[in-house]
């Protein structure tokens, strides 16, 4: 039997706890308490005290019979909780060479991999799913954007083990030269999103790398949840925005 009681674990434990719709409930000593319920599993409830900023986890049959009902039945409408990832190694790079002699068009071989851990010792989470949208600067209107790639993996990893996803190798060509003589354009490598989310649509981690993906999440974090839309040769401006009245008036600005 647990021998800490609730008000000492508000003392002992310092994890944070997420928020959560607040529920009266009382203890077996017949104190009133307002919790936010994170957790029920196998009889063990996790939660946080309304304006505590700690986490608990303490036997249903520390609470009320009727307090116990309720957590039982608020419990039924909570989502599964988020899964406990975090990224390992993530490598999207660019391999680039000449196409032709003496030419100015240059090829890029997009690959890498993609790992994800779990950092939980017993939780084993349902199948999530990782999209990796990697995208194309054009080299003539260099306020034109492209989707090079755009690569989705299920994902589910045992607890204290990773996964890896060997992205799809992916080719583009552009012209290099920048100095505004008969450049024809082409797509260079500008960046990348990588997004990790459960079924329903939850986001669990994200990555962006590049100034246009930094900036555009920033400003617009629901590109987070639009991510999935994206499509491989999609046109898009340096905000991200698909729209294909803005992308058609992308002047050129090399020559």
């Amino acid at each position: 039997m647990n021998r800490y009681t609730i008000a000492s674990l508000i003392t002992l434990f310092t994890s944070y706890a997420l928020h959560a719709e607040p529920l009266a409930v009382e203890d077996t000593k017949g104190r009133n308490l307002s919790i936010e319920v994170q957790k029920l599993k196998d009889d063990q409830v996790t939660f946080s005290v309304v304006g505590k900023p700690k986490k608990y986890t303490l036997p249903l049959t520390k609470f009320s019979d009727s307090s116990q009902k309720s957590i039982k039945e608020f419990a039924k409408t909570m989502p599964a909780p988020l899964p406990d990832y975090q990224f390992g190694n993530v490598t999207v790079s660019k391999r680039t060479k000449d196409k032709g002699r003496g030419s100015y068009m240059k090829e890029q071989e997009i690959l890498g991999s993609i790992e994800i851990k779990n950092r939980s010792n017993t939780e084993s989470y349902e199948e999530c799913e990782t999209t990796l949208v990697v995208l194309g600067q054009d080299q003539r209107r260099t306020g034109l954007y492209k989707v090079i790639t755009q690569q989705t993996f299920s994902t589910t990893v045992p607890p204290t083990q990773a996964v890896t996803h060997p992205i799809e190798s992916t080719f583009t060509t552009f012209d290099s030269d920048n100095k505004g003589l008969d450049n024809i354009g082409g797509f260079a490598f500008a960046g990348y999103i990588i997004t990790v989310k459960t079924k329903d649509g939850r986001l669990i981690l994200n990555k962006e790398i590049g100034g246009v993906p930094r900036t555009s999440v920033t400003a617009d974090p629901t590109i987070l949840d639009r991510i999935s839309d994206f499509k491989t040769g999609q046109l898009m401006t340096s905000k991200m925005d698909t729209d294909p009245k803005k992308t058609s008036k992308i002047r050129v600005t090399r020559y």
